[in-house]
């Protein structure tokens, strides 16, 4: 029998996630797409909610990766940045 085909298209990644670093002391984490806290939520509202667990600053930075040119583009801007 056929199956459906269930894979996802040559360009994307397997889950979307958003990549978070907090501006004041620099640590960075992410979420992954199907987090329920982060599924639904555009960017701006997702920080606005979030809190750095290092420092306690609501000073964090968002971005999305969907598909392989986000995650060049984050790579680059963290190797141009020396970190």
């Amino acid at each position: 029998m056929d199956e459906p085909d269930t894979r996802q298209p040559a360009g994307a990644p397997a889950t979307p996630r958003i990549e978070v670093e907090c501006l004041s002391c620099g640590r960075r984490g992410s979420l992954s797409g199907d987090d329920a806290r982060v599924a639904g939520s555009p960017l701006v509202h997702l920080t606005r909610r979030l809190r750095c667990s290092e420092c306690g600053s609501r000073a964090v930075k968002a971005k999305a990766v969907r598909t392989p040119a986000d995650l060049a583009r984050l790579m680059r801007d963290r190797m141009g940045r020396g970190c």
